[in-house]
């Protein structure tokens, strides 16, 4: 996916917005199997996802996970033409 700028051309999302499209989340070090932690408690909820308090089970350390929204690469790219 890309997006054109006046002044810097096309840029690929990768660059631009990792965040949008789950690219800096891409490391199997930074998504953890649903199944190895227990969810203790809702803590928020927002545009890209919803965050609990969990725990693992390999572990006691409490951690905090957020469940993603994945969203339709179309309705990405409708949006950043509609910013246009």
């Amino acid at each position: 996916m890309e997006i054109k700028c006046e002044k810097h051309g096309v840029i690929s999302l990768k660059l631009a917005a990792p965040d949008l499209i789950f690219h800096d989340l891409s490391s199997s070090n930074f998504i953890i199997p649903f199944e190895t932690i227990k969810l203790k408690k809702f803590i928020g909820q927002g545009t890209f996802g919803t965050v609990f308090a969990a725990t693992s089970y390999k572990s006691t350390v409490e951690l905090a996970c957020k469940a993603f929204v994945p969203m339709d690469s179309s309705i990405t790219t409708g949006l950043i033409e509609q910013a246009h």
